[in-house]
């Protein structure tokens, strides 16, 4: 059992170092935090004090929460692709798989290895936007940490349907079905109207249970925002947190298992 663990660990420490030779994720680093500076523009301009009666505060985390959406997604689609292009080639998988290692300890130590690229990602992201704060406040505002990770919870959402659909269909249109399934869970939470006109019980159960499937998008980012003093509004914490969790788990079963299931 502690083999098979240092093998998936092996596996991710390899999948985060080559992900840190990966250019175009500095470039979108960059540029998110070259876009994130401009969290500073509420605190040294003065006409935006008392903008829509907002303090400079809140309108710098507003400014750095848009950013840091934006720019996480971004790198989640093309470090993982690029990531799961180079190491589940047909040529390296042989040579992977000549050894006592299975499908699913690669697939494993492959998502490992993203998270914990993304993870640092986040944190440089996160990191430059709490230090603006503290420059300009002089407060900690850890707040926004815990905020902000309810993005990267979400962002580890969005790999885990990346590879599960990569498993499926392995090729760069997975980013793009993974990115529709999230633009149409914005409307997940209309769509109690839309399930009254199915006439047919069987079908009426079917589409509840897709409507299950697709994230709560919304909801994560109220808990988001409420965490960040952004909105006032009372939002649930725990019901769209928990349904994200267990939508990570399987989607990575289900990949597992089609992945397991490849010749």
């Amino acid at each position: 059992m502690i083999d098979r663990i240092k093998i998936i660990y092996l596996i991710a420490q390899n999948v985060f170092k080559a992900s840190l030779r990966d250019r175009v994720m500095y470039g979108l680093l960059f540029l998110s935090l070259l876009f994130g500076s401009m969290a500073h523009l509420p605190f040294i301009m003065k006409e935006l004090e008392g903008f829509k009666g907002e303090t400079p505060f809140i309108m710098a985390v507003e400014i750095g929460f848009v950013f840091i959406v934006i720019f996480m997604f971004l790198i989640v689609v093309f470090v993982s692709l690029g990531i799961l292009r180079n190491q589940l080639e047909p040529e390296k998988m042989l040579l992977i798989l000549s050894k006592p290692i299975s499908r699913g300890e690669v697939l494993l130590g492959i998502n490992l290895g993203l998270v914990e690229i993304l993870f640092l990602n986040w944190l440089v992201i996160t990191g430059g936007l709490w230090l603006t704060t503290f420059i300009h406040t002089r407060q900690l505002n850890l707040n926004i940490f815990l905020g902000m990770g309810v993005i990267f919870l979400m962002a580890v959402l969005f790999l885990s349907l990346i590879i599960t659909i990569y498993t499926f269909i392995p090729s760069g249109l997975s980013g793009l079905l993974a990115f529709l399934v999230f633009l149409g869970s914005f409307g997940v939470a209309n769509t109690a109207c839309l399930t009254r006109w199915i006439n047919y019980p069987l079908l009426l159960n079917y589409t509840k249970i897709i409507i299950k499937c697709f994230p709560r998008v919304v909801p994560l980012l109220a808990v988001s925002m409420k965490t960040l003093g952004m909105i006032s509004i009372e939002v649930n914490f725990v019901v769209p947190i928990v349904h994200t969790l267990i939508s990570i788990i399987l989607f990575n079963l289900v990949a597992f298992l089609k992945f397991n299931r490849v010749k």
